[in-house]
């Protein structure tokens, strides 16, 4: 299950516990350079309905920590839009509506599986055309540079093995690889990295020698 977070968009919260927000916005590319395109959540809205079923809420990610409800979720055009509920007899629920309700707090994680993606290699961004919800998690402090690295931990822990956008990513972003050094480590490993570093500094020289013949010709045509 990968994570992806944001600024909980809250429209209310009542005395009651009863929250009103969306979980996730169309059309907004995040640090990760992932977008969700519209209807990317239908299916699986269609399957909870089916099953009876929906989302955990939980705090923080944690499954033993179980907050309250989601009462009901549906598309519209500008993102999922949910409705839940905090269960206030729990200890922790009363405490994250208080914070809530004081706009102490904000963060907010939906956890899920991609389905479908599309790579739209001009803008470099994956877009997110099928996802699976599992969980939506209300969390203290959200960072989409974290939420990268917890996706893979907890991908391999489960005995699958993360899409390959996302390892990418992490490489370029955490390790400081070019995306030529990040694709030459995923197909042929470490030793890929010294491959990568000399096409590099041939594109580098060749890029070098370009602009001097450009020079060279200018003055030749000048004389």
């Amino acid at each position: 299950m990968q994570y992806r977070e944001y600024d909980l968009d809250i429209k209310s919260v009542d005395e009651k516990g009863i929250i009103v927000c969306y979980a996730n916005t169309f059309n907004y590319v995040d640090k990760a350079n992932d977008e969700t395109i519209q209807g990317a959540f239908k299916k699986t809205i269609a399957e909870h309905t089916a099953k009876g079923t929906m989302p955990k809420m939980l705090f923080n990610h944690n499954r033993n920590e179980p907050i309250g409800k989601w009462i009901s979720m549906e598309e519209d055009e500008y993102g999922l839009k949910m409705t839940g509920q905090l269960i206030l007899e729990v200890q922790r629920a009363r405490e994250i509506y208080a914070l809530l309700k004081a706009d102490a707090i904000n963060g907010f994680s939906i956890g899920y599986t991609v389905k479908q993606q599309q790579y739209d290699r001009i803008n470099k961004i994956t877009k997110l055309l099928e996802v699976e919800l599992g969980e939506v998690s209300i969390v203290p402090f959200p960072c989409n540079d974290q939420s990268i690295l917890t996706s893979i931990k907890s991908i391999l822990e489960t005995g699958e093995i993360p899409q390959p956008s996302i390892i990418e990513k992490e490489l370029i972003s955490h390790f400081g690889l070019t995306k030529s050094q990040a694709l030459a480590f995923m197909s042929t490993g470490y030793k890929g990295l010294n491959t990568a570093e000399e096409y590099e500094a041939e594109k580098s020289i060749k890029e070098s020698q370009d602009v001097k013949l450009d020079q060279l010709l200018g003055l030749l045509k000048k004389s």
